[in-house]
C-alpha cells in the first residue's frame, strides 16, 4: 500500500465522524469549524483526481 492510499483511508474515516458530528447538535461556531474540516479533507481527497488529470495531460502532451 502506498503512502497516500493511508492518507486516503485514515481522511475518509475522518470525513464520515465529521460528517456525522454535523447532523449533531451544534453552535454555529462549532459547525463551521467542522464545515471548514471537511472542506480541508475533501480537498485533501481530490489531490489524487488532480494527479490522475495531470498525468493524462502530461502523457497527452508527449510528441508521438
Amino acid at each position: 500500500m502506498n503512502t497516500f492510499s493511508e492518507v486516503e483511508q485514515w481522511a475518509a474515516v475522518k470525513l464520515d465522524a465529521y460528517r456525522k458530528m454535523n447532523d449533531g447538535d451544534l453552535t454555529e461556531i462549532e459547525t463551521a469549524k467542522l464545515r471548514g474540516r471537511i472542506a480541508a479533507l475533501k480537498e485533501l481527497l481530490a489531490l489524487q483526481d488532480l494527479q490522475k488529470v495531470l498525468q493524462a495531460q502530461s502523457k497527452s502532451d508527449l510528441p508521438e
